[in-house]
């Protein structure tokens, strides 16, 4: 289904991707689609050579591994340790634009079930532009879409909605899920989700601060995006804010399709149990304060349980000051 896009300014969007090596030829698939956004490319392995992003990207932008301790200056970047596909937070500190779109190597564009190739970048402005319905019961589709409408009893004190602040895209595979469901879901207020970065989008200007993925769990494939999604979804309840989840899709090569492994259980769970209880004081100044609330609790409440916790609050308040010095 073509959604309409008349709304839709990629000049509003920065593409945060990370180079594991210095070749990025899988970003030739993408130049027609992301002609208008500015690209952003992050050094997130030490490697020699230089980075080399296909011909035909004209506003490209990219940070090495030594830029990143020259802006941040060399405490900080050790206190933050960016490595790996975490590295995408040092690109989130130096965007500008108002959204902010990050996909992983090995992703390439899907096609619906029509045959239309999906451009995710204009879905997920879609998604970011109306407003998500996180107070009530949900039904899996967005009622903003063209076309949809809320589903009869909605109460109309709660249509308006509250604005979108987070969309996290889907994925299909030749050795996972194949199947494209044409759904955009709000995630209700108060229940968690997973986050990942493989194909992930997000209004800056609201959760930018709140996007770090700590270094001490990035050994827990996943932990990291899942902490700073439940971050981030903790903070959108409080306020509230909407998070989208669904559409759009992009696909994934069967080695990184397998490569996506379980991650540590045990890290998964302390987290999950962490947020379901997590609250924010009545009174946090800012996002940046909200965030803040979260390290405190989880230096409190966590390291006791696994000090590495303790490493995790330090690096989430070492964040905030890059944040403060960088992310304006």
């Amino acid at each position: 289904m073509v959604r309409d896009a008349s709304d839709v300014k990629l000049e509003e969007v920065d593409v945060v991707v990370v180079a594991l090596k210095p070749d990025l030829g899988y970003l030739a698939a993408w130049r027609e689609l992301l002609k208008g956004c500015h690209l952003i490319v992050v050094q997130g392995e030490d490697f020699t050579g230089a980075i080399h992003v296909p011909a035909g990207f004209e506003d490209v932008d990219v940070y090495t591994r030594s830029d990143m301790v020259r802006l941040l200056g060399p405490e900080l970047a050790r206190a933050l340790k960016f490595t790996g596909y975490g590295s995408r937070g040092f690109g989130y500190l130096v965007a500008r634009r108002r959204y902010v779109f990050t996909m992983e190597a090995d992703c390439v564009p899907a096609q619906d079930p029509e045959g239309y190739v999906v451009n995710p970048v204009v879905e997920h402005v879609l998604n970011l532009k109306t407003p998500a319905t996180p107070f009530f019961f949900n039904t899996l589709y967005d009622p903003f879409r063209e076309g949809a409408d809320f589903v009869r009893g909605y109460p109309f004190s709660l249509r308006e909605g509250v604005p979108t602040a987070i969309s996290q895209g889907s994925w299909m595979s030749e050795v996972g899920s194949k199947r494209y469901v044409d759904a955009v879901l709000t995630v209700p207020k108060f229940v968690l989700y997973t986050s990942s970065g493989i194909n992930l989008a997000f209004d800056r200007h609201l959760v930018g601060p709140l996007m770090f993925e700590p270094p001490q769990l990035g050994s827990a494939n996943g932990a990291g995006e899942l902490w700073a999604g439940l971050c981030a979804k903790t903070v959108c309840d409080y306020y509230p804010w909407g998070v989208k989840t669904g559409l759009p899709y992009v696909c994934r090569s069967e080695k990184a399709a397998l490569g996506q492994g379980a991650g540590n259980t045990n890290k998964f769970d302390l987290i999950a149990e962490f947020f379901q209880v997590t609250q924010l004081s009545s009174n946090p100044l800012d996002v940046e304060s909200c965030y803040l609330e979260i390290a405190e609790q989880a230096k409190s409440k966590l390291s006791a349980v696994d000090p590495i916790f303790k490493e995790v609050a330090s690096s989430m308040q070492a964040w905030i000051q890059a944040w403060n010095k960088l992310g304006h």
